[in-house]
C-alpha cells in the first residue's frame, strides 16, 4: 500500500506583508528526514517585501512510494 501525506503545517508572518507589494528576495530550503512511515521532507518557501517576509513550511511524508519533493 502506498502512502503520501503533503500540506502546509505552518505560516510565519502577515500574509497581508505581501499583498500589492514587489517581492524583493524568494528562497526555497528543503531538510529531509526520516519517521516512522518512512521519508519526510520539510519545504520552507520564504517571500520579502518592503513590508515584511512571509516564510510558508510544507510537510511531505512517504513510504517510499512517493516523493516528498
Amino acid at each position: 500500500m502506498s502512502f503520501e501525506s503533503v500540506y502546509i503545517e505552518d505560516i510565519a508572518g502577515d500574509l497581508n506583508d505581501l499583498v500589492g507589494n514587489p517581492i524583493l528576495r524568494a528562497e526555497v530550503r528543503t531538510e529531509d528526514g526520516e519517521s516512522s512511515y518512512g521519508d519526510l521532507t520539510y519545504t520552507y518557501y520564504e517571500i520579502a517585501t518592503i513590508k515584511g517576509s512571509v516564510t510558508i513550511r510544507w510537510y511531505g511524508s512517504s513510504n517510499g512510494y512517493y516523493s516528498t519533493s
